[in-house]
């Protein structure tokens, strides 16, 4: 009486066909040239023109290259071809913000081109990760980056910006070891050493930052712990050593 509704996998499946077909190379190719002839009539009839012909048409090449590789990689399956896609994708994305939304400084360019190949790493990574999990390094590397450039503009967090590349690092490290503890496929416990030393950096630069007498008091305290705890040490191997005579 009432029609089954189709099954989820289903809709799933003609939804990435349909948007598979979309993004192929001709229709993209004269979406691109419909907008670009739209802005060149609006840039040549309009003295005041909001924009840059010359920076949209950037940004629209760059998008284009990114479905064209993107596409490829739909054909191909080849993970590797994310590279250029996502790259393009975001060099694209942050020519277009940057001219459209006047609000955006330029800077979005090269955090958009981190982001991207971030992003192509990780998802590298994850299509396989037991054996691609060293993809992880480099994207956690692309998105500290990222951060730190888009910290590093702003005028109360501007001194963070190392502090945040730093814990980006470290975090990557950190999460690089935490696949060794459950998954015994990947060796990856190593990766707590640089962790371990990151985040102590991080900590040094924060109170550094804070104050670089609390930072001095810390560290002598800290050398003095430490002195104190290998000469306990000594004396209690040698005192070993004597009653063994």
């Amino acid at each position: 009486m009432f029609e089954e509704s189709p099954e989820p996998q289903k809709v799933e499946e003609k939804i990435r066909n349909g948007f598979n077909t979309f993004i192929r190379a001709k229709n993209i190719t004269g979406i691109l040239f419909v907008c670009l002839g739209i802005l060149l009539l609006i840039d040549n009839f309009f003295d005041n023109s909001p924009f840059e012909f010359g920076k949209v048409f950037a940004g629209a090449l760059f998008v284009y290259l990114s479905v064209y590789f993107y596409q490829l990689y739909l054909k191909k399956q080849n993970h590797y071809i994310l590279i250029p896609s996502y790259t393009f994708g975001g060099l694209g994305a942050g020519f277009l913000l940057t001219e459209f939304l006047f609000f955006i400084p330029e800077t979005v360019i090269p955090i958009g081109i981190m982001f991207g190949i971030g992003t192509a790493f990780l998802q590298i990574a994850y299509s396989n990760l037991t054996k691609r999990w060293s993809m992880l390094i480099p994207g956690g590397t692309m998105f500290s980056i990222g951060l730190m450039i888009f910290v590093s503009e702003s005028d109360c967090c501007e001194t963070l910006a190392p502090s945040i590349f730093m814990f980006g690092l470290a975090s990557t490290f950190g999460f690089v070891y935490f696949l060794s503890t459950i998954n015994d496929k990947i060796k990856t416990d190593w990766a707590k050493y640089p962790a371990i030393v990151l985040f102590l950096i991080v900590a040094m630069i924060l109170l550094t930052s804070i104050s670089k007498l609390i930072f001095q008091i810390i560290l002598a305290l800290a050398l003095i712990s430490s002195g104190i705890y290998l000469i306990q040490k000594h004396f209690i191997s040698q005192k070993n050593d004597e009653e063994s005579f």
